[in-house]
């Protein structure tokens, strides 16, 4: 008997080859088009649409800082994070976009506000 749930589907992980970087850019900057599609459920097919996440994959300290970012953003203490090209962003709740290299570069931006 499976217990896997029927409304959940299986996540879909893509690796782009390097001869595909164009297509991987494409896709990267049409990812929050893809993530406001309409909530559908198709017989046989589950649910889609706004459950759709299209993320970069980061390794070792990018990963920690990535994950550090999500969290501040859920505390209501920056609107926004995301990646780009394996670099990591937040947006302040002055709508400032900053490149956050470090642990000590998001303590310095999540300081100023």
């Amino acid at each position: 008997m499976s217990t896997r749930r029927p409304s959940r589907s299986s996540p879909v992980i893509v690796i782009f080859m390097e001869h595909a970087l164009g297509a991987r850019r494409q896709i990267l900057s049409r990812k929050h088009t893809l993530q406001q599609l309409p909530m559908r459920t198709l017989e046989g097919f589950g649910r889609y649409g706004n459950n759709i996440c299209v993320d970069e994959q980061l390794i070792g300290k990018r990963n920690d800082l990535k994950q550090t970012a999500r969290r501040i953003v859920r505390q209501g203490r920056l609107l926004d994070t995301w990646v780009l090209n394996g670099n990591v962003y937040v947006r302040d709740n002055q709508q400032r976009k900053h490149l956050v290299e470090s642990e000590e570069a998001l303590e310095h931006v999540v300081g100023q506000l």
